[in-house]
Parts: structure tokens; sequence; C-alpha cells
């Protein structure tokens, strides 16, 4: 199974996640030990582990900003004459005091810490290059795939923003799969059509979850990513190429047949398709009918207690 680590877990685990986290190795890490204290408290017997740790490129004690609204926190200095901190959130920058803390080389830390393969999440407010360069061919080569909260100006001080995140990643063999862009208005003035993108929650995969470049090695990671990204599309597409035998071998083959499940019970409200044309799909996949209107609502596996 692949193990999913978050950096920069403030608030708990990843909304993206939580429909799956206890199924995989869970990982969340943050610089704010106090919040990791908080943290396994909450999740006190779920399959979760939290670990305080600064993840970077260099090892030994750095500065540390704490700041007011704990989630700016950063080893950066805000930038206030980016969008973000100058307007957006201009009533949010205040700091309460600089401290020291050590510093771990991430690539170091990833393999002391895991075996399998890895789906990483980053949110580490400015730090997102230096985690990058803190990594070597062998750890991208075990990577599957990134969720990067990634910001279109930068509101550290740091050349850390989506377009040199996206360079980087791109540079090593990965795509950008998904975008979720956050817009603001950014005058009194603005009406909904002048909103101006700030961020992004992007997905970044390796090459070989291009639709068209799919293969039949590594079939469990491969869903095992796809699932917990709640890619559907691709997770499908992918699915239909695998058919039942390979599928029914699957770890997580009642969860994949439960989502998918769900996507051609709304998609059957779609003129683009008959009811008809997904059943045989549904057939090849998971060797059995799609149930039909009220049918599937009273199904125990789609409609559980």
């Amino acid at each position: 199974m692949i193990t999913i680590i978050d950096i920069g877990c403030r608030y708990g685990v990843f909304h993206m996640f939580k429909h799956c986290y206890e199924k995989f190795r869970y990982i969340g890490v943050d610089a704010d030990s106090s919040e990791i204290i908080r943290l396994n408290k909450k999740y006190k017997g779920k399959n979760i582990l939290f670990e305080s740790a600064f993840l970077s490129s260099r090892k030994g004690a750095i500065a540390f900003i704490e700041a007011e609204h704990k989630g700016y926190s950063s080893s950066k200095k805000m930038n206030t004459n980016s969008l973000w901190f100058g307007l957006v959130r201009n009533n949010e920058v205040g700091i309460k005091k600089q401290i020291q803390i050590e510093s771990q080389i991430s690539g170091d830390w990833i393999d002391a810490n895991t075996k399998t393969n890895l789906l990483l999440k980053l949110d580490i407010e400015g730090g997102e290059l230096d985690f990058l360069d803190g990594l070597e061919n062998r750890h991208y080569n075990k990577i599957e795939g990134f969720v990067v909260e990634a910001h279109f100006d930068t509101p550290y001080d740091t050349d850390s923003n989506f377009s040199t995140i996206y360079n980087r990643l791109q540079k090593n063999g990965y795509w950008l799969v998904s975008a979720e862009i956050e817009s603001e208005k950014v005058t009194k003035f603005s009406e909904s059509k002048d909103t101006i993108p700030i961020c992004s929650t992007a997905i970044f995969l390796k090459e070989r979850y291009k639709p068209f470049l799919f293969d039949s090695e590594d079939i469990d990671v491969i869903c095992e990513v796809l699932y917990s990204l709640r890619l559907e599309a691709l997770l499908l597409e992918y699915c239909r190429q695998l058919g039942y035998a390979k599928l029914k071998e699957l770890e997580i083959f009642y969860e994949i047949k439960y989502l998918i499940g769900h996507k051609f019970n709304r998609l059957k409200k779609d003129i683009s398709f008959d009811f008809d044309e997904l059943n045989r799909e549904f057939i090849t996949m998971f060797n059995e009918e799609l149930p039909k209107l009220s049918d599937f609502y009273e199904s125990d596996f789609f409609n559980p207690v």
C-alpha cells in the first residue's frame, strides 16, 4: 500500500484524503511541535502518525518565524508587497516571535521513515523549493505524485511559487493533472469576472498516469494513487483497461467499485449516456450489473448505514 505524507499538516488530515487516510499509511509532518501534540490527541486511536519535523535541503539550526496566525509560520519572511499579504490577508501579518529549530534534509527523512511508493502533499509556506532541493533521483523514483498549495505570486521572500514549483516538477517527470484555483476580488469594484487567481491546490503525477501512457506494472500503486486523490475519470479509464480479472485482486477493489458506482449513478442522469452503456462498462470492471433507479439507493453496498 502507498504511504501518504502530509508535509505541513496543521489542523489535521488534509480534506482531499479524509475518505481514505486510514486505508493507507498516513504520516502528518509539521514544524510546530505543539500542534503535533494536539493532533496526536485528536486522532488518538486512528491509523495515522504525526511527527514534528522541519524538512528542507539543509541540516542544522535555522531561524523560524512564529506568526500570530499559526498557519503562516515559516522560515521565510512574509512579503507584504504580495497580493496575499499586501491585500487579501493584510490583517494577518502579525509576528509573535522568531525561534531556532532544527532542520532535517527532506530526502534523509524520507529514507528513514518510508519504504513504499509515496504520495506527498506540500503546504509549507514558501518552503516548497527548499523541500524539493533536499530530494535526489532515488526519492523521485518512489514519489508517485505531489499535491501542492502554490501561490501565483510570492507571499514569502522566496522564489517558491506556482511557476517555479511547476517547472521543477515538470523537469523531474511530473505533469499537472488538476488545479483548484482560489480567486479573489482585489478592488471594491470587482465583479465575478474581475477576480484574480491568487493560489491553487495543484496535483502533479508521474508521466505514466497520462491515459495514453497507462501501463500494466504497479497496478495496485496506480489505482491507490488515483483513488486517494479521487481522480475519478482517470481511475475509471484505467479500470476499463484492466478489467475484472485484474481489478478483483486489488486490496481496494470494493472501495473502487463504490466510487465508480456512484459516478455512474450520476452519469446516467446525463443525456450523453444511457443506462445500458454504463451497465456494460460496470459489468466489464466488476462482473455484476449496476443497480437501476431506486435499487441503487436501496443497496446496502452503495448506500450503507
